[in-house]
């Protein structure tokens, strides 16, 4: 949230082991408990100057590691694929996001913002 960021990828030296994002994150908090323990946990969250009566249930849900949260067996890309081919796997896959890997270590990532800025002719990608 700090970050304004949907996702991250989780790497153990430098080697690609999964990948974190929002969805698998309110995943977790809504088996944890009851849905209005979520609803106003994750309101709390967003609402800085609101009291959120609810922390005992977010250290709960804290307390799990990125480990048991994230999701294995990502889809990659090698970094010399055509822009096309991410393009589909994004599509295909229904992913947001691209980790490019060179030798199972990740090197880098394709957003699909990325994609539209390359396919408009921006040189500045990031």
């Amino acid at each position: 949230m700090k970050n304004k960021i949907s996702g991250a990828q989780v790497v153990d030296n430098e080697k690609l082991v999964g990948i974190i994002s929002k969805a698998d994150i309110l995943k977790q908090l809504s088996t944890a408990g009851s849905i209005h323990e979520l609803l106003v946990a994750v309101s709390g969250l967003w609402e800085k100057n609101k009291k959120n009566n609810n922390i005992d249930y977010l250290k709960k849900v804290s307390r799990r590691l990125v480990s048991d949260v994230m999701s294995r067996g990502v889809v990659t890309i090698e970094p010399d694929s055509s822009i096309e081919k991410a393009a589909r796997l994004m599509v295909n896959r229904n992913i947001n996001r691209l980790p490019v890997v060179e030798e199972k270590k990740l090197i880098g990532i394709v957003a699909r913002g990325d994609l539209i800025k390359a396919s408009a002719g921006e040189k500045n990608i990031s």
